[in-house]
Protein backbone atom coordinates (compact mmCIF):
# COMPACT_ATOMS: atom_id res chain seq x y z
CA UNK A 1 0.00 0.00 0.00
CA UNK A 2 2.87 2.31 0.72
CA UNK A 3 4.29 1.79 -2.77
CA UNK A 4 0.86 2.25 -4.25
CA UNK A 5 0.42 5.45 -2.26
CA UNK A 6 3.66 6.89 -3.60
CA UNK A 7 2.68 5.76 -7.11
CA UNK A 8 -0.56 7.70 -6.84
CA UNK A 9 1.32 10.80 -5.62
CA UNK A 10 3.75 10.55 -8.54
CA UNK A 11 0.89 10.21 -11.01
CA UNK A 12 -0.77 13.23 -9.41
CA UNK A 13 2.39 15.25 -9.85
CA UNK A 14 2.55 14.29 -13.51
CA UNK A 15 -1.04 15.36 -14.03
CA UNK A 16 -0.40 18.70 -12.32
CA UNK A 17 2.64 19.33 -14.48
CA UNK A 18 0.69 18.55 -17.63
CA UNK A 19 -2.12 20.85 -16.56
CA UNK A 20 0.35 23.66 -15.93
CA UNK A 21 1.95 23.15 -19.32
CA UNK A 22 -1.46 23.10 -21.02
CA UNK A 23 -2.44 26.33 -19.28
CA UNK A 24 0.77 27.98 -20.43
CA UNK A 25 0.17 26.86 -24.01
CA UNK A 26 -3.40 28.13 -24.05
CA UNK A 27 -2.21 31.71 -23.37
CA UNK A 28 0.46 31.64 -26.07
CA UNK A 29 -1.53 33.25 -28.94
CA UNK A 30 1.47 34.63 -30.80
CA UNK A 31 4.93 36.06 -30.44
CA UNK A 32 5.77 38.39 -27.61
CA UNK A 33 4.48 41.91 -28.20
CA UNK A 34 1.83 40.82 -30.74
CA UNK A 35 -1.18 43.15 -31.08
CA UNK A 36 -4.67 41.69 -31.16
CA UNK A 37 -6.53 42.05 -34.46
CA UNK A 38 -8.47 45.31 -34.69
CA UNK A 39 -12.18 45.28 -35.30
CA UNK A 40 -14.31 47.71 -37.24
CA UNK A 41 -16.61 48.27 -34.30
CA UNK A 42 -17.04 52.06 -34.54
CA UNK A 43 -19.77 53.84 -36.44
CA UNK A 44 -18.61 56.76 -38.62
CA UNK A 45 -20.69 59.29 -40.57
CA UNK A 46 -19.15 61.27 -43.45
CA UNK A 47 -20.99 64.15 -45.13
CA UNK A 48 -19.78 64.74 -48.71
CA UNK A 49 -20.15 68.01 -50.63
CA UNK A 50 -19.32 68.08 -54.34
CA UNK A 51 -18.30 71.43 -55.80
CA UNK A 52 -18.20 71.41 -59.62
CA UNK A 53 -18.12 75.04 -60.83
CA UNK A 54 -18.52 75.86 -64.51
CA UNK A 55 -15.16 76.40 -66.20
CA UNK A 56 -16.31 79.31 -68.32
CA UNK A 57 -15.28 82.88 -68.93
CA UNK A 58 -16.72 85.82 -70.86
CA UNK A 59 -17.51 84.74 -74.41
CA UNK A 60 -16.27 81.20 -73.76
CA UNK A 61 -17.37 78.93 -76.63
CA UNK A 62 -17.74 75.93 -74.34
CA UNK A 63 -21.14 74.31 -73.91
CA UNK A 64 -22.44 74.83 -70.34
CA UNK A 65 -24.79 71.81 -70.20
CA UNK A 66 -21.96 69.28 -70.56
CA UNK A 67 -19.73 71.14 -68.13
CA UNK A 68 -22.46 71.32 -65.55
CA UNK A 69 -23.04 67.57 -65.67
CA UNK A 70 -20.07 66.20 -63.68
CA UNK A 71 -21.78 62.82 -63.76
CA UNK A 72 -19.73 60.60 -61.48
CA UNK A 73 -20.96 57.19 -60.39
CA UNK A 74 -18.26 56.05 -57.92
CA UNK A 75 -16.86 57.76 -54.85
CA UNK A 76 -14.00 56.38 -52.75
CA UNK A 77 -13.29 57.59 -49.21
CA UNK A 78 -9.93 56.86 -47.59
CA UNK A 79 -9.46 57.04 -43.82
CA UNK A 80 -5.72 57.25 -43.11
CA UNK A 81 -4.87 56.13 -39.55
CA UNK A 82 -1.83 57.32 -37.62
CA UNK A 83 -0.50 53.76 -37.30
CA UNK A 84 -0.26 53.46 -41.10
CA UNK A 85 -3.45 51.66 -42.01
CA UNK A 86 -5.84 52.92 -44.69
CA UNK A 87 -9.54 52.05 -44.68
CA UNK A 88 -11.25 52.47 -48.06
CA UNK A 89 -15.02 52.92 -48.24
CA UNK A 90 -16.73 52.97 -51.66
CA UNK A 91 -20.07 54.54 -52.55
CA UNK A 92 -22.14 54.81 -55.70
CA UNK A 93 -23.87 58.06 -56.60
CA UNK A 94 -27.19 56.40 -55.77
CA UNK A 95 -26.01 55.40 -52.30
CA UNK A 96 -24.84 58.92 -51.53
CA UNK A 97 -28.11 60.39 -52.73
CA UNK A 98 -29.98 57.94 -50.51
CA UNK A 99 -27.99 58.91 -47.44
CA UNK A 100 -25.69 61.88 -46.98
CA UNK A 101 -24.04 61.78 -44.45
CA UNK A 102 -23.18 58.19 -45.23
CA UNK A 103 -22.65 55.88 -42.27
CA UNK A 104 -20.31 52.89 -42.15
CA UNK A 105 -18.13 50.93 -39.72
CA UNK A 106 -14.49 51.82 -39.11
CA UNK A 107 -11.62 51.14 -36.72
CA UNK A 108 -11.09 53.17 -33.56
CA UNK A 109 -8.06 55.43 -33.63
CA UNK A 110 -6.61 58.78 -34.61
CA UNK A 111 -6.71 59.86 -38.25
CA UNK A 112 -3.98 61.61 -40.23
CA UNK A 113 -6.55 62.58 -42.82
CA UNK A 114 -9.74 61.83 -44.72
CA UNK A 115 -9.46 61.81 -48.53
CA UNK A 116 -12.14 61.44 -51.19
CA UNK A 117 -12.22 61.01 -54.97
CA UNK A 118 -15.18 60.82 -57.36
CA UNK A 119 -15.18 59.71 -60.98
CA UNK A 120 -17.19 58.03 -63.70
CA UNK A 121 -16.52 54.40 -64.50
CA UNK A 122 -15.77 53.99 -68.21
CA UNK A 123 -14.11 51.29 -70.26
CA UNK A 124 -10.34 51.49 -69.88
CA UNK A 125 -10.49 53.20 -66.47
CA UNK A 126 -9.65 50.94 -63.55
CA UNK A 127 -11.19 51.49 -60.12
CA UNK A 128 -9.11 53.56 -57.70
CA UNK A 129 -7.52 51.78 -54.76
CA UNK A 130 -4.84 52.55 -52.14
CA UNK A 131 -3.52 50.82 -49.02
CA UNK A 132 -1.05 53.38 -47.61
CA UNK A 133 -0.88 57.12 -47.01
CA UNK A 134 1.71 57.47 -49.76
CA UNK A 135 -0.52 55.64 -52.23
CA UNK A 136 -3.49 57.83 -51.31
CA UNK A 137 -1.52 61.04 -51.91
CA UNK A 138 -0.29 59.59 -55.20
CA UNK A 139 -3.68 58.47 -56.53
CA UNK A 140 -3.73 59.04 -60.26
CA UNK A 141 -6.58 59.13 -62.76
CA UNK A 142 -6.89 56.61 -65.55
CA UNK A 143 -4.88 57.17 -68.73
CA UNK A 144 -6.81 59.05 -71.40
CA UNK A 145 -4.93 57.15 -74.08
CA UNK A 146 -6.65 53.93 -73.00
CA UNK A 147 -10.19 55.27 -73.41
CA UNK A 148 -12.56 55.54 -76.34
CA UNK A 149 -12.78 59.04 -77.81
CA UNK A 150 -16.37 59.47 -76.65
CA UNK A 151 -15.52 58.57 -73.04
CA UNK A 152 -12.57 60.92 -72.49
CA UNK A 153 -14.50 64.16 -71.98
CA UNK A 154 -17.19 62.51 -69.83
CA UNK A 155 -14.50 61.00 -67.63
CA UNK A 156 -12.54 64.25 -67.25
CA UNK A 157 -15.64 66.29 -66.41
CA UNK A 158 -16.65 63.77 -63.73
CA UNK A 159 -13.41 64.01 -61.72
CA UNK A 160 -13.46 65.56 -58.25
CA UNK A 161 -11.33 65.19 -55.16
CA UNK A 162 -10.82 66.66 -51.71
CA UNK A 163 -9.35 66.06 -48.28
CA UNK A 164 -9.62 67.15 -44.67
CA UNK A 165 -6.67 67.02 -42.27
CA UNK A 166 -6.62 67.19 -38.47
CA UNK A 167 -5.64 70.32 -36.58
CA UNK A 168 -5.68 71.58 -33.01
CA UNK A 169 -9.13 73.02 -33.63
CA UNK A 170 -10.32 69.93 -35.52
CA UNK A 171 -8.84 66.74 -34.06
CA UNK A 172 -9.82 63.64 -35.99
CA UNK A 173 -10.22 60.61 -33.75
CA UNK A 174 -12.69 57.77 -34.05
CA UNK A 175 -13.94 56.40 -30.74
CA UNK A 176 -16.13 53.47 -29.89
CA UNK A 177 -19.63 54.25 -28.61
CA UNK A 178 -19.19 57.90 -29.62
CA UNK A 179 -20.53 60.22 -32.31
CA UNK A 180 -17.92 60.22 -35.08
CA UNK A 181 -18.89 62.75 -37.75
CA UNK A 182 -16.71 64.20 -40.50
CA UNK A 183 -17.21 66.44 -43.52
CA UNK A 184 -15.24 66.53 -46.77
CA UNK A 185 -15.65 68.78 -49.82
CA UNK A 186 -14.71 67.43 -53.26
CA UNK A 187 -13.79 70.01 -55.93
CA UNK A 188 -13.69 69.56 -59.70
CA UNK A 189 -10.23 68.45 -60.77
CA UNK A 190 -9.74 69.50 -64.37
CA UNK A 191 -8.92 72.92 -65.75
CA UNK A 192 -9.85 74.57 -69.05
CA UNK A 193 -7.71 76.46 -71.58
CA UNK A 194 -9.55 78.79 -73.97
CA UNK A 195 -7.55 79.73 -77.10
CA UNK A 196 -8.40 82.61 -79.42
CA UNK A 197 -6.45 83.60 -82.52
CA UNK A 198 -6.56 86.38 -85.10
CA UNK A 199 -4.40 86.54 -88.23
CA UNK A 200 -6.71 88.87 -90.15
CA UNK A 201 -4.78 91.99 -89.11
CA UNK A 202 -1.68 90.71 -90.91
CA UNK A 203 -3.24 91.55 -94.27
CA UNK A 204 -3.84 95.16 -93.31
CA UNK A 205 -0.11 95.74 -92.81
CA UNK A 206 0.68 94.84 -96.39
CA UNK A 207 3.50 92.59 -95.26
CA UNK A 208 1.64 89.36 -95.91
CA UNK A 209 -0.09 88.15 -99.04
CA UNK A 210 -1.37 85.00 -97.33
CA UNK A 211 -1.74 84.09 -93.68
CA UNK A 212 -3.73 81.27 -92.11
CA UNK A 213 -3.81 79.24 -88.94
CA UNK A 214 -2.90 75.70 -89.86
CA UNK A 215 -3.59 74.00 -86.54
CA UNK A 216 -3.24 74.08 -82.77
CA UNK A 217 -1.95 71.25 -80.60
CA UNK A 218 -2.42 71.15 -76.86
CA UNK A 219 -0.07 69.14 -74.63
CA UNK A 220 -0.94 67.87 -71.17
CA UNK A 221 -0.57 64.84 -68.95
CA UNK A 222 -2.14 61.58 -70.07
CA UNK A 223 -3.25 61.07 -66.46
CA UNK A 224 -3.36 63.49 -63.55
CA UNK A 225 -3.03 63.24 -59.81
CA UNK A 226 -6.29 63.44 -57.87
CA UNK A 227 -4.28 65.64 -55.47
CA UNK A 228 -2.25 67.73 -57.97
CA UNK A 229 -0.34 69.61 -55.26
CA UNK A 230 1.81 66.47 -55.13
CA UNK A 231 2.61 66.43 -58.86
CA UNK A 232 6.35 66.28 -59.64
CA UNK A 233 6.26 65.58 -63.38
CA UNK A 234 6.73 68.22 -66.07
CA UNK A 235 6.14 68.27 -69.81
CA UNK A 236 9.05 67.62 -72.19
CA UNK A 237 10.36 69.87 -74.93
CA UNK A 238 7.85 69.76 -77.79
CA UNK A 239 9.46 72.30 -80.11
CA UNK A 240 10.70 69.71 -82.59
CA UNK A 241 7.51 67.66 -82.68
CA UNK A 242 8.63 65.16 -80.06
CA UNK A 243 6.21 62.90 -78.21
CA UNK A 244 6.82 61.14 -74.90
CA UNK A 245 4.95 58.38 -73.09
CA UNK A 246 2.63 59.75 -70.42
CA UNK A 247 1.87 62.90 -72.40
CA UNK A 248 -1.51 63.47 -73.96
CA UNK A 249 -1.97 65.53 -77.12
CA UNK A 250 -5.22 66.86 -78.47
CA UNK A 251 -5.41 68.93 -81.64
CA UNK A 252 -7.62 71.49 -83.32
CA UNK A 253 -7.40 71.68 -87.10
CA UNK A 254 -8.32 75.00 -88.71
CA UNK A 255 -9.89 73.46 -91.80
CA UNK A 256 -12.60 76.07 -92.48
CA UNK A 257 -11.78 79.35 -94.30
CA UNK A 258 -13.17 81.39 -91.42
CA UNK A 259 -11.27 79.53 -88.72
CA UNK A 260 -8.03 79.82 -90.69
CA UNK A 261 -8.06 83.59 -90.16
CA UNK A 262 -9.65 83.89 -86.73
CA UNK A 263 -11.44 81.68 -84.32
CA UNK A 264 -11.64 80.20 -80.88
CA UNK A 265 -11.43 76.74 -79.36
CA UNK A 266 -10.82 75.19 -75.95
CA UNK A 267 -9.10 72.24 -74.31
CA UNK A 268 -9.52 70.41 -70.99
CA UNK A 269 -6.49 69.23 -69.09
CA UNK A 270 -5.22 67.90 -65.77
CA UNK A 271 -3.70 70.49 -63.39
CA UNK A 272 -0.27 70.37 -61.79
CA UNK A 273 1.98 71.18 -64.77
CA UNK A 274 2.79 74.15 -66.99
CA UNK A 275 0.89 73.10 -70.09
CA UNK A 276 2.02 73.81 -73.63
CA UNK A 277 0.46 74.66 -76.97
CA UNK A 278 1.97 74.50 -80.43
CA UNK A 279 0.64 76.75 -83.22
CA UNK A 280 1.39 76.26 -86.90
CA UNK A 281 0.92 79.32 -89.13
CA UNK A 282 1.17 79.24 -92.91
CA UNK A 283 2.09 82.54 -94.57
CA UNK A 284 3.35 84.15 -97.74
CA UNK A 285 5.30 87.37 -98.16
CA UNK A 286 7.04 88.96 -101.11
CA UNK A 287 10.29 87.25 -100.18
CA UNK A 288 8.78 84.01 -98.86
CA UNK A 289 6.08 82.63 -101.16
CA UNK A 290 5.39 79.55 -99.02
CA UNK A 291 6.33 79.89 -95.38
CA UNK A 292 5.43 77.75 -92.40
CA UNK A 293 6.19 78.86 -88.86
CA UNK A 294 5.73 76.96 -85.63
CA UNK A 295 5.28 78.74 -82.31
CA UNK A 296 5.27 77.13 -78.89
CA UNK A 297 3.30 78.69 -76.03
CA UNK A 298 4.22 77.58 -72.51
CA UNK A 299 2.32 78.65 -69.41
CA UNK A 300 4.57 80.50 -66.98
CA UNK A 301 3.05 78.73 -63.98
CA UNK A 302 1.51 75.37 -63.24
CA UNK A 303 -2.21 75.34 -63.86
CA UNK A 304 -4.38 74.86 -60.81
CA UNK A 305 -7.47 72.72 -60.51
CA UNK A 306 -10.92 73.94 -61.53
CA UNK A 307 -9.70 77.11 -63.30
CA UNK A 308 -10.23 78.82 -66.67
CA UNK A 309 -7.37 80.28 -68.70
CA UNK A 310 -7.55 82.50 -71.81
CA UNK A 311 -4.76 82.52 -74.40
CA UNK A 312 -4.66 85.01 -77.30
CA UNK A 313 -2.54 84.57 -80.41
CA UNK A 314 -2.29 87.44 -82.89
CA UNK A 315 -0.44 88.11 -86.14
CA UNK A 316 0.13 91.81 -86.88
CA UNK A 317 2.56 93.23 -89.39
CA UNK A 318 5.59 90.98 -89.30
CA UNK A 319 5.22 89.89 -85.69
CA UNK A 320 3.49 87.10 -83.81
CA UNK A 321 2.34 87.90 -80.30
CA UNK A 322 0.68 85.96 -77.53
CA UNK A 323 -0.85 86.78 -74.16
CA UNK A 324 -2.59 85.05 -71.29
CA UNK A 325 0.09 84.03 -68.80
CA UNK A 326 2.21 82.32 -71.44
CA UNK A 327 5.71 82.58 -72.87
CA UNK A 328 5.54 82.50 -76.67
CA UNK A 329 8.67 81.48 -78.56
CA UNK A 330 9.35 80.64 -82.21
CA UNK A 331 10.20 77.04 -82.88
CA UNK A 332 11.93 75.47 -85.86
CA UNK A 333 10.46 76.21 -89.28
CA UNK A 334 8.56 73.21 -90.55
CA UNK A 335 6.99 72.24 -93.82
CA UNK A 336 4.84 69.42 -92.52
CA UNK A 337 4.46 66.96 -89.63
Amino acid sequence: MKGCKYGIIRQGMRICVCLLLAAACSHDDGPAGAVAAREKDCEVSVAVTLDAPLLRGMGDPGAPPEEDAAEWDRLDLFLVYDWGMVLQHTLTSGQLEAGNPNTFNAFAGKLKGLYGVAYKTVAGAAAVTASSEEEVKGLRTANLGGMAVGDKLDYMLSLSSGKVLPSDAYPMEIKKDATNEFRVRLTRLITKVDVQWDVQDAYESGGYTRVKMNGIEFFGLDSGLFFPENETRSLPDISAGSQVDGIYTTAYVADAPVSQRNGRTYFYTFPGVANKLRFVVDYSTEGTPSGHKTYVAVFKDKLERSTWHKVNFTVKGNTFTGSGGITLTPSVAVTDY
